[in-house]
């Protein structure tokens, strides 16, 4: 019988524009190879950005008046996937190629409205960025994203002293009060005019570290058993790994079991070992007898003797041959890893920028800020790119008129 899967990411702010093309289809060229793009137009649309991620992002946080801390590597917004199996889809009626059966679209329409109640603000959209399903990968999926904003959280309480001011550290850090029994006082606090921008408050009062375990419990309850859906592990509480990561593992599982089967044989081709090699075989010396025998072994013992000498060579070939096939294939793999590793510090380094540069244009030139995200719409990267200088050729040719204007006035 087929599972039920419900998968949470969390991504941060460098990660909107990326994610969103590959979301929203919007470009031609995506890292997921799953995508089949001859396919791509019987996706369906539950809801879909104006301008792209990135300015529907912050449309969200100003539509909400959402506030909350955001800094380079905290979890700006998060993704989540519900979705089966292959062989689950196909007993609904869904074919590669062919538009969605109605029992397909009636299932992640409700999965849809389970997860507005879910993870959408007070039960709506409002916080949602983009829901779209995907039915050019290979297995159909829904997947959307959203801003964990909350109008409940906790907050910490500080010591103050009689003045009513703050207690501090001889270093100038904050003292939290605590009760009598030495544990940190939180007061909790909902505001609905101005929620909070917090996947920790978001998830805490969903249930904290068990929040896990009864959104798939909820969903399993509401939706999975309509469908015959298993829950998967009762009462876990672990999070989904991404595709990216869940391959990799798979990949180095593998590696580790082929590794451990080569080294099984190896050692059993070690301990089946004969004492006597080839050469020593055919060294033997005997005196033939009248009867075709040799003193001190028959000659069919001699043949047979012989022939375990050959086979035990071979095996021990082979066991060598084993052996640097598996130093290649660790070799390789710590390669890759390596590969891998230096991959993921350049893509830091590279949204940094991405994000100052986007961050100093929405403050420095607001215009030109909204002029840059409304190009999203376009297909080609290049030709934002190319966009992109025209406006940038553009406010340089206005700046330099009005410096000669001035210049005149004078």
């Amino acid at each position: 019988m087929s599972n039920q899967v419900v998968r949470i990411s969390g991504y941060s702010k460098g990660s909107l524009t990326n994610i969103g093309l590959e979301a929203e289809r919007s470009n031609i060229e995506y890292r997921n190879e799953d995508i089949d793009t001859c396919r791509t137009y019987l996706n369906v649309e539950l809801k879909k950005t104006k301008n792209g991620f990135y300015a529907e992002y912050h449309d969200i946080r100003n539509a909400l008046n959402a506030h909350g801390k955001e800094t380079k590597n905290a979890v700006a917004f998060e993704g989540m996937i519900i979705t089966s199996d292959k062989a689950f889809f196909e007993s609904l009626g869904w074919r590669p190629g062919v538009t969605m059966s109605p029992e397909v679209e009636k299932f992640f329409l409700e999965s849809y409205e389970w997860a507005k109640s879910t993870i959408g603000y007070q039960g709506t959209d409002k916080n949602i960025l983009s829901a779209m399903i995907h039915v050019d990968e290979k297995t159909p999926h829904l997947q959307l994203y959203y801003l964990p904003i909350t109008d409940k959280w906790q907050e910490k309480v500080y010591a103050k002293d009689e003045n009513g001011k703050v207690r501090r550290t001889e270093k100038g850090t904050p003292i939290q009060e605590k009760d009598n029994e030495g544990n940190t006082i939180f007061k909790q606090v909902e505001d609905t005019k101005s929620p909070k921008h917090s996947r920790t408050e978001f998830w805490r009062i969903r249930g904290g570290n068990q929040s896990y375990r009864r959104m798939q419990d909820s969903y399993h309850g509401q939706i999975a058993t309509r469908y015959r859906l298993e829950r998967g592990d009762i009462g876990s509480d672990r999070e989904h790994t991404t595709k990216q990561k869940w391959r990799a593992k798979q990949e180095e599982e593998k590696i580790q079991k082929e590794k451990m089967e080569l080294e099984k044989e190896i050692k059993l081709l070690e301990e089946k070992k004969e004492v006597l090699t080839k050469k020593e075989v055919e060294e033997l010396k005997g005196e033939k007898t009248i009867t075709g025998g040799l003193k001190g072994v028959t000659y069919a013992e001699y043949e047979t003797l012989k022939k375990t000498a050959l086979k035990a060579e071979e095996s021990s070939n082979a066991a060598q041959k084993y052996k640097t096939e598996l130093e290649y294939t660790k070799n390789e793999y710590s390669a890759l890893k390596k590969g891998y590793e230096k991959l993921k510090i350049e893509i830091i380094k590279i949204k940094g920028i991405y994000e100052k540069v986007l961050g100093y244009l929405e403050k420095q030139f607001p215009e030109v800020w909204r002029r840059v995200n409304n190009m999203l719409s376009p297909n080609s990267l290049e030709a934002k790119i190319e966009r992109a200088k025209d406006i940038a050729a553009e406010n340089r040719s206005a700046n330099n008129n009005e410096k000669k204007n001035k210049d005149m006035d004078r």
